[in-house]
């Protein structure tokens, strides 16, 4: 099918999904992008169960972990579910993520090097990314689904990236925006595959598609602050000072929550 909005239009599950697998695992944040991917894919798809699968971080101290992350995601996809009865979804799939896992943190170290996977990111940030290729790798092993889907989009334009270096120099990921997705949203590594079907468009048009499908209550339900207990009032309202804070702002005009 396809997606239009304000007159773009990109492809969403153009292609024989079933001939790849008729199990397909749907990461679920609990963020905005990943819940409209996994409630279209249980509007649209047919002939295939939807496994949801949502990581957990964890570390020895309580103020480094985000174990919140789970509320919205079950809220997601018990929505889903609610909406969709005879969509084929499994019991979700939670794992953890050990952010201070000292073996990981020193792959993590040897592998991040200036411009590696095409943008900036802190050792923890690239340890966080083994662990979930790591588990990744497991689910194929054992069979629990064929492919695995992404809700990540593109970042915001590069004059509003410019604005936001002003505020906070942090933010400005310029090279992230569009270098990872050179291969297209369907990406095979190690013969494995991936299906990220937002990497093209950015959150606005994701809104846009929100708004049409009429299911800005769907959206309320979803957390994409990313601070952790100090920073969120012990994830009670959003930070309002990260990226993903930003960028929520930036393309629905709302932090999240009581803003």
């Amino acid at each position: 099918m396809k997606l239009t909005v304000e007159g773009k239009t990109i492809g969403f599950f153009d292609f024989d999904y079933r001939s790849i697998s008729d199990k397909i695992g749907v990461s679920v944040s609990g963020g905005s992008d990943s819940a409209l991917m996994f409630y279209l894919m249980a509007k649209y798809l047919k002939g295939v169960t939807l496994i949801p699968r949502h990581a957990i971080e964890e570390h020895n101290d309580p103020l480094k972990s985000r174990p919140n992350s789970i509320f919205p995601t079950e809220k997601v996809i018990e929505y889903v579910k609610n909406k969709f009865p005879d969509a084929d979804i499994a019991e979700t799939y939670v794992f953890e993520i050990p952010r201070d896992d000292e073996n990981m943190l020193a792959q993590a170290r040897e592998l991040n090097q200036p411009g590696w996977k095409h943008y900036p990111m802190n050792d923890k940030g690239v340890a966080k990314m083994l662990h979930m290729e790591k588990d990744w790798k497991h689910a194929y092993k054992i069979g629990m689904y064929g492919f695995l889907c992404g809700g990540t989009t593109m970042n915001p334009p590069l004059e509003v990236l410019d604005e936001w270096k002003k505020e906070d120099p942090n933010l400005y990921w310029e090279a992230r925006r569009s270098k990872i997705y050179e291969q297209g949203p369907f990406l095979k590594k190690d013969n494995l595959s991936s299906y990220k079907p937002f990497t093209i468009v950015d959150k606005k048009f994701l809104a846009g598609i929100y708004k049409q499908e009429g299911i800005m209550d769907l959206h309320d339900l979803t957390e994409s602050c990313t601070g952790y207990a100090v920073d969120t009032n012990w994830f009670t309202e959003p930070c309002k000072k990260c990226f993903w804070c930003y960028e929520r702002k930036w393309a629905f005009g709302s932090y999240g929550r009581e803003s």
